[in-house]
Parts: C-alpha cells; sequence; structure tokens
C-alpha cells in the first residue's frame, strides 16, 4: 500500500513539474517578462518540492514501518511454532512414558518369577525357556519405544539411576560396587523413568587401605 501511494506521488510530482514548465515557456515567450509573476512561479515550484520531498519522506517511513511490522509477525509466528513443537514433544514423551511407568509391574513380575522357576527336569526347562523367550520379545518390544534398563552388573553405585537399600560387606568386591539388584531401574530416551533398587559393597579393608595410603601421604608432606 505504501509502494502504491509512493508511486501516485511520483506521477503527481512529474505532471506538476511538466506544468511548470509549461508556464515558463508561456512567460518566457511574452514580450515582456512579468517579473512577479515569475517570482511567484518559482515560489510555487519551491512550494511543490517541498512538500513532495515531505511526501517522499512520509512515504518512505511508511513503508519502514510496514516492514518492521512485518518482521516482528514473522518472528513472533517462528518462536510459536518452535513453542508449540516443543510441547507437542513433551506431551508425546510424558503420555509415552505414563504407559509404560503401568507395564513396569508387568517386568517385576517377570523379573521374580525368573528366579522361582525350576527347572529339575526337561518338560520344566522348555517352559522355563518358553517363558524367558516371551520375557525378552517384551523387553525388546518396549526397547523399540525408547525403554531400556539401567546397568548395575558390574558396576560402580550411581545416586543418580540407583537407589541404595542396603549395604553388604564383601572384601573380594570394590567399595562401592553394586553387589545385587533387587529390582530393575528403567530410562525412557536416556530419562530416568524408575532408579534400580540395589545393594552395594562395603569393603572394610579397602577404605582401611584408603585410610592408610592417605595417612602416610600426609607424614610424608609434613617430614
Amino acid at each position: 500500500e505504501a509502494e502504491a501511494e509512493a508511486e501516485a506521488e511520483a506521477e503527481a510530482d512529474a505532471e506538476a513539474k511538466e506544468s511548470a514548465e509549461d508556464s515558463v515557456r508561456a512567460l518566457l515567450a511574452e514580450e515582456e517578462v512579468d517579473v512577479d509573476a515569475v517570482a511567484a512561479l518559482v515560489a510555487t515550484l519551491d512550494a511543490d518540492a517541498t512538500a513532495a520531498q515531505a511526501a517522499a519522506e512520509s512515504a518512505a517511513a511508511d513503508l519502514g514501518a510496514t516492514k518492521d511490522q512485518y518482521l516482528r509477525l514473522q518472528a513472533d509466528f517462528e518462536n510459536f511454532r518452535r513453542r508449540t513443537a516443543r510441547e507437542g514433544t513433551a506431551a508425546a514423551t510424558k503420555a509415552k512414558g505414563d504407559v509404560l511407568e503401568g507395564l513396569l509391574p508387568t517386568l517385576d513380575t517377570f523379573e521374580q518369577a525368573k528366579g522361582m522357576v525350576k527347572t529339575d527336569s526337561e518338560e520344566a526347562q522348555k517352559v522355563a525357556d518358553s517363558y524367558q523367550g516371551v520375557y525378552k520379545g517384551l523387553l525388546q518390544a518396549l526397547s523399540g519405544f525408547g525403554l531400556k534398563p539401567v546397568q548395575t552388573e558390574g558396576v560402580q553405585f550411581d545416586p543418580e539411576t540407583m537407589e541404595a537399600i542396603m549395604r553388604q560387606p564383601n572384601e573380594e568386591m570394590e567399595d562401592g560396587a553394586v553387589v545385587q539388584e533387587f529390582r530393575m531401574g528403567f530410562t525412557l530416551n536416556e530419562t530416568l523413568l524408575r532408579p534400580a533398587m540395589v545393594a552395594v559393597c562395603v569393603n572394610e579393608s579397602a577404605e582401611g587401605t584408603a585410610e592408610d595410603s592417605g595417612d602416610s601421604a600426609s607424614q610424608e608432606k609434613e617430614g
């Protein structure tokens, strides 16, 4: 709209200039030049030029304001689009987490039953193998949704993903190592869904060795 107004004003300026040129030619064509008339014409042309300049500046200002408004609207829309995408992803993740969290008791039942199945006969072994096949298939299917067990075997206790419910003395393991898992923990897309319940090793001999090393180092430093 501002560009259209600017074009219309430019056409009007051109017509005014042409009219002024005709007036000058008419004055010069007369045998006696009217000085007052020429002065009046010059004043009129000067006023028209000033008005045209003001109109051009106003049109430029309007165009700049329209452009700024367009850029602001574009930025607002982009922010809205990103915020909506984030909220949609968060809602979908929460919904998926709620569903998977509801399945965790079923996984616990499978895990508990695994240690209770007796395989003292060939028939019982077949049942156990079939049972384990179903359990592994279920875990594999759930992993496709981003569900993963918390690793506890052969690792140090991690308070970010584990919950220690007891401490067990064990001189054959490193102090702070996970001794036993009582309940599996799970993460969903790298976010903790449920911590693993574990027993943590307490190696008093390792602690004493560490303290002795620290004392020796302190004595050497003092010496």
